[in-house]
């Protein structure tokens, strides 16, 4: 960061802004995406290669709209890679894309239960809260499919005049929390109206283990 920057910026030790792994890793965790071939190009398909690109965002992206950049380049075996998600001086990602992504929603990893995304996502096993914001989930006990997304709590729509305080002490939960699962909101950001804010109902109250 320049010295005279003060909001998002790669360097500031903090991952925020549109920042990822592939543009900014000295920020951010290394990113979960891959580059599948799905119809290799020949004559009967005009010599058109297709591939199915796909990312998932991780914790603390909610709300975010998120840079991701690469270039695509063909090995040896014909298979697709992954290149050149980095700029340098001497070269830069070809394609790039712009990701908004949703509040208050997680992508399900492989194998994933009630309990585990629990522990990951609100750092602690109390699934119930994760189940009662899903209803459409009727048996907690099923492992959980990919690619499928849960909610981990409702966003509230902000009404004038309310503040983070006054948002947390209703929903029962904690201004730390509502910073962690709003990256985008900073205690110093004015809340305005219409603004969505995700909420982890009742995270204040003592964990049911």
């Amino acid at each position: 960061c320049a010295p005279e920057v003060s909001g998002p910026c790669c360097g500031n030790g903090w991952c925020d802004g549109a920042e990822t792994g592939a543009n900014c890793p000295a920020d951010c965790p290394e990113d979960d995406a891959s580059l599948v071939l799905t119809d290799l190009g020949r004559s009967q398909n005009s010599w058109e290669t297709r591939a199915d690109y796909t990312w998932r965002p991780t914790r603390g992206m909610s709300g975010r709209k998120l840079l991701r950049c690469f270039s695509v380049n063909a090995t040896e075996s014909g298979a697709l890679a992954v290149l050149g998600t980095e700029w340098t001086p001497q070269t830069a990602p070809s394609f790039c894309v712009v990701y908004h992504v949703e509040r208050c929603t997680y992508c399900v990893p492989e194998h994933a239960t009630m309990k585990s995304v629990a522990s990951h996502y609100l750092l602690n096993m109390d699934w119930l809260r994760v189940y009662n914001t899903n209803p459409s989930i009727l048996n907690p006990d099923v492992l959980l499919s990919e690619p499928n997304k849960i909610f981990i709590g409702p966003n509230y729509v902000v009404q004038p005049g309310d503040s983070l305080l006054e948002i947390a002490a209703f929903a029962k939960t904690t201004l730390k929390a509502i910073l962690e699962h709003n990256p985008d909101i900073t205690e110093a950001n004015t809340l305005r109206a219409g603004q969505e804010v995700c909420l982890l109902l009742c995270s204040s109250a003592p964990v049911r283990v």
